[in-house]
């Protein structure tokens, strides 16, 4: 993961202010460098090749500037022929800021910005914004941030581990899991993320956070965010990934309306990729998982495991001392809508056979298959089994 000028306005936004550039914040910063006098007549081109560089935040007062503010304009053009990230300007002698230094950086989508607080000191910002950008860049922050994310239970807690992920994300949230069958490299999520930032869930606000074998694409926004339908869609065209690496399954999470439900949004899309793969799928919405929906956030309670043990481990237990298979028949016949047809075509098994099983199973059970009322109980615990199924499958042991 990578800290961007997004994340540093969000993070220090009763402190600076953005004047120009404003195409630029998904600039990633990689450090921070202070600029004193380098670029002072006799000495520009000594210290220019040394002291800047790409994917840098630039800080200043331009001192050296106060006879000529026409050299902060000078300044601009050498940080982005340098590629720098961004310019944050301390003007403490109170210098006219040049109107060609502002359409210049509008230009070039180089952000500008002026400090706005007494309190904006040099020393503080180069500590947090490289304390920051070197967090995210190590290899296991992502999965300690996620996992915090996962186990906290209180709203602002919740709200403020997800900033950590990404400090600029917006109050609304949906998330893509993109599972895979190993781990993705740099460059894969390189790729990735800049993909993802072309597309309806892109911007500063979005980002890919690797995790596990996969990665959680999120899609934030301030108001409302991307319709998780479309993101799937636009996944279509996700870039390929090395030959050593295939995508398992895709999974969408419902669109929540405030940032501190990122980790049910995160579980959903886990639970949505998940149930693709048991269906044989390439990718699911969880809009789309009827009534496991309810019941995913509630399977792991003592009545609802102790009911789908009930009914189901009694045909479980009969599989495994006689070779028979009526728990996956029974199953199976609630996967297809509980149709004889679709579940014999599915089973390659002729419909009398599985009458025979599914009667079989009532005689363990006491609940038939073709009672109205017993149906819905022996669908219910088949559902609990699959949500079940599904929390085995997540990344993670949540």
């Amino acid at each position: 993961m990578r800290y961007t000028v997004s994340d540093f306005l969000a993070s220090h936004k009763g402190q600076v202010k953005l004047v120009a550039g404003s195409g630029g914040l998904a600039r990633p910063i990689h450090d921070v460098g202070i600029l004193d006098y380098e670029f002072m007549a006799g000495l520009k081109e000594r210290y220019e090749r040394d002291n800047f560089h790409s994917e840098q935040l630039v800080l200043s007062t331009f001192l050296y500037a106060k006879d000529d503010p026409y050299l902060i304009v000078e300044a601009i053009k050498r940080l982005v022929a340098k590629d720098a990230s961004g310019l944050v300007f301390k003007n403490v002698l109170h210098l006219p800021l040049p109107e060609q230094a502002v359409r210049y950086a509008n230009t070039r989508d180089f952000p500008l910005f002026v400090t706005t607080s007494d309190q904006a000191y040099f020393d503080c910002i180069v500590y947090e914004v490289a304390s920051a950008a070197a967090a995210m860049e190590e290899a296991g922050f992502s999965r300690r941030a996620v996992d915090a994310l996962l186990m906290a239970t209180d709203p602002s807690e919740r709200r403020r581990l997800a900033l950590t992920l990404c400090p600029s994300f917006g109050e609304s949230c949906s998330v893509v899991w993109v599972g895979c069958d190993g781990p993705l490299d740099p460059q894969a999520l390189a790729s990735i993320q800049r993909w993802w930032h072309k597309g309806p869930g892109g911007g500063p606000s979005s980002t890919v956070i690797p995790y596990d074998q996969g990665a959680l694409l999120v899609a934030t926004d301030q108001d409302s965010a991307p319709d998780p339908h479309r993101l799937l869609d636009y996944c279509a065209s996700m870039p390929e990934l090395p030959e050593e690496l295939a995508v398992l399954a895709l999974g969408a999470s419902t669109m929540h309306k405030h940032l501190n439900e990122l980790g049910e949004a995160v579980r959903e899309a886990w639970d949505s990729a998940g149930a693709a793969m048991l269906q044989d799928s390439r990718e699911t919405c969880y809009e789309d998982l009827g009534i496991l929906r309810a019941l995913l956030p509630v399977a792991q309670d003592e009545a609802m495991e102790q009911f789908e043990h009930q009914i189901l481990d009694p045909l479980r237990d009969h599989d495994a001392e006689h070779g028979t298979s009526l728990a996956p028949t029974l199953l199976s016949w609630w996967e297809h809508g509980q149709h004889i047809a679709a579940c014999a075509v599915a089973l390659g098994q002729h419909p009398n056979t599985l009458r025979y099983r599914l009667n079989a199973a009532a005689r363990l059970t006491g609940l038939s298959w073709q009672n109205p009322s017993d149906a819905q109980q022996l669908a219910l615990a088949c559902a609990l089994s699959r949500c079940r199924e599904l929390r085995s499958l997540r990344p993670g042991a949540f």
